[in-house]
């Protein structure tokens, strides 16, 4: 029914198409597309002639040309994710063109996209196919669970329930993302528990892939730390509520949102009922009459939004009468049903927040948890880290200290178990008392060390006040400068209180630095590390350049000096003269393009390259040759030693007698005597048994020596701590005796095998020799 322009137009979302039937001289072409973690690449088989048009969006694939066959060949679809086009291309090859089309997020796409009329004649290119898996993945359990209880949906769906009256919790997500995978088991309890058909709530997952609105609405654009769901309900803005801690912590989050953030109360019984029910109950008192509404005036706009704010936290009541003798522009604060506090309201709603919190939570010295700390970051409330120590006093006059700054900081009291976040403040982690105040728990966030002498409650005071006031200048994490000079040839150790800026001044003026930054669980650490080892050693004889490295995990840097995101494995180098900006290295980490690298920027490397770092790099070569030379010989003079050792005991089963020692007899555990041991006695279970012993495969390979660590192994014998083998051979063994122990997979490691050594299944032979045994009593075992 429609015409081949009407058609073309149809389906201008979908993969060309304007096919020869659709319109004249235009051809409909086949498709092949491949990827590695960072691009995409698709194929066309056309050879093209004139007229060549490539213009992708970051949505939308598109190629058109005039073939050498004269015909117009157009290729225009929708990606399924977005790409980057000022980093994409095509160029033509051998008749066909290739275009590589730079994803925005790396990772490994499952479609190309998902129009069904693509998808007919789109084919894999395994020439140009990497697909591995993104780092252990977490399965999507949304996709398992019953429509009762959670379904898939898009924005038009929310909406539309919404208006019906539901309230709907939406999780929407790039399901190839795991930064935020573990939340979903905290939604998936929430909707078991709150959901379903008999409800009026409603659990809604969004694949952001698939709606590309909901994508933009919840601004879910990139893999992100940033964890969230939204809260939907008729009459209010969408809530987004941060996804953060347990399972359980992040279905109560939800179990606090089911309800209006405020509710209305018009007697003093309701009053009392809510505050009956809730931890924490504030009750608005909101101007309104006959010539308002309550609900328009300030104070109501404010209330609602810090009731929003502390969701989970507190719970809001406002009414518009006196009740309780509370006057309108005021409010009131219970704590477990009793002590109520009053206080004016504020029209700014953070304001609002903050008092609210600090008349609740804030009140006085409580231990750290997950949950205050979530409480104080939510309304920006800065914190005060107390590490008392053992001394009462100490704890007694931080309570003072905490009660009189109510409101204004909120204070937190640590565990020894919790001295790791003494470093964030550049503090020992050992030292007590301890105490520091941090503008908020964000890793960015500035903090603020006491580093007084004396922790008297008026030092303590005056140095919270000078913090409240901005007198004070932030601390940062470091650790401790390295002792000794730097050693020419050599990375030098560099740390936060290096790279302050008077200290790295002093180093920079003396000699360019080539500086990484690092940590230590990156995959690439080791290699890079290992190159700069051998740049370093290079420049040995270079004056005026060095390589330095910084553990950005353990040392704060200035990230406007050095733009490395913090959350970031990735290492990250940087050249730093004195006087002038940082400047980074954006070639590979191999000494090659180190090395040019440095001979354009650095001009002592240049000149002296012939003469003083490609002798140096031949030294070093050499010197590596010779270490790989008499590793060689040693695995070669190894090799002999453990094939005259396999023969010894090769003829040492073909001659020795043979003991079955195996509590079934069936062969499975058979002994044979090297030497003879003294005495009569034997172990008996229960005994701690020190043995020395050798395993090898019935090949020969060893894969355990207790002799070649020179450290004699030690168990109790009986107890199942060691394999069935050693439990009952053992026990026929006299003080001195050596023996071969031939154990089949059944009395070893089984079908499982072990690491990487032992295969599943192998029977396995142990030269061991019984040093001595006795009672568990016996100080010398």
């Amino acid at each position: 029914p429609f015409s081949a322009a009407m058609q073309c137009s149809r389906w201008v979302a979908t993969l060309v198409l304007c096919a020869t039937a659709m319109a004249a001289g235009e051809k409909q072409e086949k498709l092949r597309w491949g990827q590695d973690r960072e691009r995409l690449f698709v194929t066309i088989t056309v050879d093209c002639a004139s007229d060549r048009n490539v213009g992708h969006t970051a949505e939308r694939f598109h190629f058109s040309c005039k073939g050498k066959d004269g015909k117009v060949h157009k290729t225009d679809f929708e990606i399924r994710e977005p790409i980057d086009p000022t980093h994409s291309h095509c160029k033509s090859q051998r008749g066909e063109e290739i275009c590589v089309l730079q994803k925005t997020q790396p990772h490994y796409f499952d479609k190309l996209t998902t129009d069904a009329e693509v998808l007919k004649i789109l084919k894999q290119d395994w020439t140009r196919w990497k697909d591995e898996d993104e780092g252990g993945a977490f399965e999507n359990d949304y996709e398992t669970l019953p429509k009762s209880i959670m379904i898939p949906g898009t924005v038009d769906l929310v909406d539309k329930e919404v208006k019906n009256g539901k309230v709907v919790f939406v999780h929407a997500y790039l399901p190839w993302c795991n930064m935020c995978a573990y939340t979903r088991q905290g939604f998936i309890r929430a909707a078991k528990e709150l959901g379903g058909n008999q409800t009026n709530n409603l659990f809604v997952h969004i694949d952001v892939r698939e709606d590309k609105a909901a994508a933009k609405r919840y601004n879910v654009s990139s893999c992100a730390p940033e964890c969230f769901f939204i809260i939907a309900r008729n009459g209010e803005n969408d809530e987004v509520m941060a996804a953060k801690g347990s399972d359980e912590d992040i279905a109560s989050g939800i179990r606090a949102r089911v309800s209006p953030a405020l509710t209305k109360v018009a007697t003093e019984a309701e009053v009392n009922e809510f505050v009956k029910d809730n931890a924490v109950a504030v009750l608005v008192a909101v101007k309104g009459g006959l010539m308002s509404k309550a609900t328009d005036s300030s104070e109501y706009v404010a209330a609602k939004a810090a009731a929003q704010t502390l969701r989970g936290k507190a719970n809001f009541m406002y009414t518009d009468k006196k009740l309780l003798g509370l006057a309108q522009g005021n409010m009131r604060v219970w704590v477990n049903g009793s002590n109520p506090q009053t206080a004016s309201l504020s029209a700014d709603s953070m304001m609002l927040a903050k008092q609210v919190i600090g008349l609740s939570w804030g009140l006085e010295l409580f231990n750290y948890t997950w949950k205050k700390r979530e409480v104080f970051d939510s309304v920006n409330i800065p914190v005060a880290h107390v590490f008392p120590g053992p001394k009462p006093e100490d704890l007694e006059m931080f309570k003072e200290v905490a009660r009189e700054l109510s409101g204004k900081i909120a204070f937190l009291r640590f565990s020894e178990a919790e001295n790791y976040m003494l470093k964030d403040f550049g503090l020992m982690e050992n030292k007590y008392p301890a105490f520091g105040i941090a503008e908020s728990f964000d890793a960015k966030a500035k903090r603020f060390a006491f580093e007084g002498e004396s922790f008297a409650k008026d030092k303590i005071l005056e140095f919270c006040k000078n913090f409240l006031e901005g007198k004070l200048e932030p601390s940062y994490k470091s650790e401790a400068i390295p002792e000794g000079d730097h050693v020419k040839g050599t990375v030098r150790q560099v740390v936060w209180k290096t790279l302050i800026e008077s200290k790295w001044n002093e180093i920079t003026a003396k000699e360019d630095v080539i500086l990484l930054l690092y940590k230590p669980w990156s995959s690439d650490n080791q290699k890079v590390q290992t190159t700069f080892d051998k740049v370093a050693a290079a420049l040995e004889k270079v004056e005026g350049v060095s390589l330095g490295k910084i553990d950005s995990s353990k040392n704060h840097y200035d990230t406007e000096r050095f733009p490395v995101d913090e959350y970031s494995s990735e290492p990250a180098v940087f050249l730093c003269k004195a006087g002038a900006k940082p400047q980074r290295f954006t070639g590979s980490f191999t000494q090659k393009d180190l090395f040019k690298f440095l001979a354009k920027n650095v001009p002592a490397v240049k000149a002296g390259w012939e003469s003083l770092v490609k002798p140096k790099l031949q030294e070093i070569k050499a010197a590596e040759e010779e270490k790989k030379r008499k590793a060689e010989e040693a695995a070669a003079a190894e090799k002999a030693k453990l094939e005259e050792e396999k023969k010894k005991i090769d003829e040492l089963v073909a001659t020795a007698e043979k003991i079955d020692v195996g509590s079934k007899k069936n062969g499975g555990l058979i002994k044979q005597i090297i030497s003879a041991g003294t005495g009569d006695a034997t172990p008996q279970k229960g005994d701690l048994i020190k043995a020395h012993y050798t395993g090898t495969l019935l090949d020969g390979s060893k894969f355990d020596s207790s002799r070649d660590r020179g450290d004699p192994f030690s168990f109790t014998i009986g107890q199942g701590q060691v394999i069935p083998c050693w439990d009952e051979a053992f026990l026929t063994m006299k003080k001195g005796e050596r023996a071969l122990l031939t154990c089949t997979a059944e009395n070893a490691y089984g079908e499982r095998g072990a690491g990487e050594k032992i295969p599943p299944g192998a029977t396995l032979r142990f030269d061991v020799e019984l040093i001595e045994f006795g009672s568990k009593a016996k100080s010398e075992l």
